[in-house]
């Protein structure tokens, strides 16, 4: 074991990551009867903000996993569930990469620096996603212009949500005793 570690950390850790991918999952079924509003995204970031980047990576790609292949509007094509999970699992890398540690501690929650990750991970998630599903049905170009209007929700969306859940939800995390300020407590 190495030095300063605590027996039962990596069994925390992998607790920790299962139970925020259940939760990503969980969040993605939570309001699927609103086309483009969802908090899934900010469950897979805040995992990746819990657990470190590689901890993220593995709570985004479960938890799109499970939503992706049990979905109530069906499973997706094989090129767009690839993109889901790939991209769910960047967003928890970048949540872990965002908690991480620089030179004055992890950073802080802020609802602008937030707000503004939400805008860009949705955009990186919907320009993918909107991309597999042209390249499926060999209509790029027509998917991504028809696309528009719905990025332009999802992506109003999730900025809000990211800026007014967010730091709720990571300082809530840190206050429950489950984190110090961007890690698992060991």
């Amino acid at each position: 074991m190495p030095e300063g570690e605590r027996p039962g950390s990596d069994a925390r850790a992998a607790a920790t990551v299962g139970g925020m991918a259940a939760l990503t999952a969980a969040a993605g079924y939570a309001l699927h009867g609103i086309p483009n509003v969802e908090v899934m995204t900010l469950m897979a970031f805040a995992g990746g903000w819990l657990t470190g980047a590689g901890g993220g990576a593995a709570v985004g790609v479960l938890g799109m996993t499970i939503y992706t292949f049990i979905n109530p509007y069906g499973a997706a094509v094989p090129l767009l569930a690839a993109a889901q999970i790939a991209s769910m699992g960047f967003v928890g890398v970048c949540g872990g990469l965002w908690g991480g540690r620089g030179e004055a501690g992890p950073r802080r929650p802020s609802a602008l620096g937030l707000g503004a990750l939400g805008v860009g991970l949705t955009f990186v998630y919907d320009l993918t996603t909107n991309v597999a599903i042209g390249v499926s049905f060999s209509q790029l170009i027509p998917t991504l212009v028809a696309g528009i209007p719905f990025a332009l929700i999802h992506i109003g969306s999730n900025a809000l949500v990211f800026a007014v859940a967010g730091p709720y939800l990571i300082r809530g995390l840190a206050a429950a005793g489950l984190c110090s300020q961007g890690r698992i407590s060991s």
